[in-house]
This record gives structure tokens, C-alpha cells and sequence, in this order.
């Protein structure tokens, strides 16, 4: 995954040196929006990870900070409660607290 996010950085400064976070952040919506009208396609899914790295890359992270929040954020998300929302999306309880 690390040569992956090297590639990303050095095609997007060489290649698209114009385009900002914001830029990445509107192609990975458009991305998302195109897995969301063919979810089989594995391309789409590859072009949003993509353009996630673009973005990031152009913030300023490293892949192994963003690897390293990741995992941090993992452990946070696995000692939060769930509650299924309308849309079928989930999201934690706010203002937990665990005794």
C-alpha cells in the first residue's frame, strides 16, 4: 500500500501539480458517486482510494501517519457503541460513557 501511496504522490505533483485537497475531494466524490451506480466495478472502487490519497497527499500526510491514524482510529471505533441509522448507515453514540 505504501508503493501505492509513493505512485499516487509522485503522478499527482509531476502530472495534476495544479490541483489542491479540495480538488482531490471533489474527484473522490465523483468517484463515490460512480461506485454508487456500479458497485461490482472494482475500477471505481480503486479510482476513490486513489483520489482519497491524492487528497491526503496533497494535505500533507504521510502514508504512515495516515496508516498509523487508521489503526489508532480502529481501536477507537471498536470500543464504540453502534446504533443503526434510517438510512441503514450506523454511527456511534455520542457523549458515551463506559464504566
Amino acid at each position: 500500500m505504501k508503493k501505492l501511496y509513493k505512485e499516487v504522490k509522485y503522478f499527482t505533483s509531476k502530472i495534476l501539480c495544479d490541483s489542491n485537497v479540495f480538488n482531490y475531494l471533489n474527484k473522490l466524490k465523483a468517484e463515490i458517486k460512480e461506485v454508487e451506480e456500479d458497485t461490482k466495478q472494482i475500477e471505481e472502487y480503486a479510482d476513490c482510494l486513489i483520489a482519497l490519497f491524492g487528497a491526503s497527499n496533497s494535505a500533507g500526510i504521510t502514508y504512515d501517519e495516515l496508516k498509523n491514524i487508521a489503526l489508532n482510529k480502529m481501536v477507537i471505533n471498536k470500543n464504540r457503541t453502534w446504533e443503526k441509522q434510517p438510512d441503514g448507515t450506523f454511527q456511534h453514540i455520542k457523549n458515551e460513557t463506559k464504566t
